[in-house]
Protein backbone atom coordinates (compact mmCIF):
# COMPACT_ATOMS: atom_id res chain seq x y z
CA UNK A 1 0.00 0.00 0.00
CA UNK A 2 3.06 2.49 0.64
CA UNK A 3 4.36 2.29 -2.97
CA UNK A 4 1.43 3.25 -4.09
CA UNK A 5 0.73 5.82 -2.10
CA UNK A 6 4.17 6.59 -3.00
CA UNK A 7 3.61 6.49 -6.50
CA UNK A 8 0.30 8.69 -6.20
CA UNK A 9 2.37 11.56 -4.22
CA UNK A 10 5.36 11.57 -6.35
CA UNK A 11 3.00 12.52 -9.38
CA UNK A 12 2.14 16.05 -8.11
CA UNK A 13 -0.05 16.55 -10.99
CA UNK A 14 -2.23 13.80 -10.51
CA UNK A 15 -1.86 13.88 -6.44
CA UNK A 16 -3.29 17.61 -6.82
CA UNK A 17 -5.98 17.28 -9.28
CA UNK A 18 -7.32 14.28 -7.03
CA UNK A 19 -7.16 16.64 -4.22
CA UNK A 20 -9.23 20.01 -5.77
CA UNK A 21 -11.94 17.53 -6.84
CA UNK A 22 -12.26 15.75 -3.54
CA UNK A 23 -12.51 18.48 -1.73
CA UNK A 24 -14.95 20.08 -4.19
CA UNK A 25 -17.35 18.06 -2.69
CA UNK A 26 -17.29 19.87 0.46
CA UNK A 27 -17.84 23.32 -0.92
CA UNK A 28 -20.42 25.72 0.79
CA UNK A 29 -21.86 26.95 -2.08
CA UNK A 30 -24.12 23.54 -2.94
CA UNK A 31 -25.94 23.48 0.02
CA UNK A 32 -29.52 23.57 -1.05
CA UNK A 33 -30.79 26.44 1.10
CA UNK A 34 -33.98 25.99 0.29
CA UNK A 35 -34.50 22.56 1.94
CA UNK A 36 -33.73 23.77 4.91
CA UNK A 37 -35.64 27.13 5.28
CA UNK A 38 -38.09 26.40 8.29
CA UNK A 39 -35.12 24.35 10.06
CA UNK A 40 -31.83 26.33 10.73
CA UNK A 41 -30.48 23.82 13.11
CA UNK A 42 -30.76 21.09 10.25
CA UNK A 43 -28.63 23.94 7.87
CA UNK A 44 -25.70 24.18 11.02
CA UNK A 45 -25.42 21.03 10.90
CA UNK A 46 -25.06 20.69 7.34
CA UNK A 47 -22.88 23.53 7.11
CA UNK A 48 -20.86 22.05 10.15
CA UNK A 49 -20.51 18.92 8.65
CA UNK A 50 -18.94 19.86 5.64
CA UNK A 51 -16.34 22.54 7.34
CA UNK A 52 -15.25 19.58 9.31
CA UNK A 53 -15.44 17.23 6.82
CA UNK A 54 -13.33 19.41 4.33
CA UNK A 55 -10.87 20.02 6.87
CA UNK A 56 -10.54 16.09 7.53
CA UNK A 57 -10.00 15.88 4.16
CA UNK A 58 -7.18 18.33 4.08
CA UNK A 59 -5.49 16.52 7.11
CA UNK A 60 -5.52 12.99 4.97
CA UNK A 61 -3.85 14.65 1.95
CA UNK A 62 -1.52 16.31 4.48
CA UNK A 63 -0.40 12.81 5.74
CA UNK A 64 -0.53 11.24 2.47
CA UNK A 65 2.45 13.86 1.33
CA UNK A 66 4.83 12.24 3.80
CA UNK A 67 5.07 9.26 1.87
CA UNK A 68 6.49 11.56 -0.96
CA UNK A 69 10.03 10.47 -2.20
CA UNK A 70 12.65 12.53 -0.60
CA UNK A 71 14.46 14.75 -3.53
CA UNK A 72 17.97 14.14 -3.39
CA UNK A 73 20.33 16.62 -2.95
CA UNK A 74 23.63 16.44 -5.55
CA UNK A 75 26.68 18.29 -4.33
CA UNK A 76 27.98 20.14 -7.47
CA UNK A 77 31.49 20.47 -8.59
CA UNK A 78 32.81 23.41 -9.25
CA UNK A 79 33.92 22.47 -13.07
CA UNK A 80 36.60 25.16 -12.61
CA UNK A 81 38.95 23.67 -10.49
Amino acid sequence: MNDFLRAFVDNKEIFEAVKAEVLKEFDLFDVDVDVFLNNNLQLGEVVRARVQGKELVKDAFRKMESYRTPVKEVDEVNPGR
